[in-house]
């Protein structure tokens, strides 16, 4: 599938999501995503730069936050917007 999510407990879930060659594996927890790991081939190392601007953001606002990193930004924000991103 391009995306899952699976809840652990409350307030707490895991997702992957991908779109295209991009990928995002990440902990969710009250609303945030953490220890967010991604990969696009177009990101020429900036995959850290990527993961760190996730880190804490809520997955409706992963857009904004990756607005810098271009057309690869682009696609994780799409990746991301096929999971639900709740943890209730």
């Amino acid at each position: 599938p391009a995306a899952w999510q699976a809840k652990v407990r409350a307030g707490v879930a895991v997702l992957a999501a991908a779109h295209g060659p991009s990928e995002v594996l990440a902990g969710l927890v009250g609303g945030r995503l953490r220890r967010v790991q991604v990969s696009d081939p177009e990101l020429n190392g900036s995959a850290a730069r990527v993961s760190a601007a996730l880190d804490g953001c809520p997955p409706g606002e992963a857009a904004a936050a990756l607005a810098p990193f271009g057309e690869p930004g682009r696609r994780v924000a799409a990746a991301l917007a096929k999971v639900d991103g709740r943890c209730a």
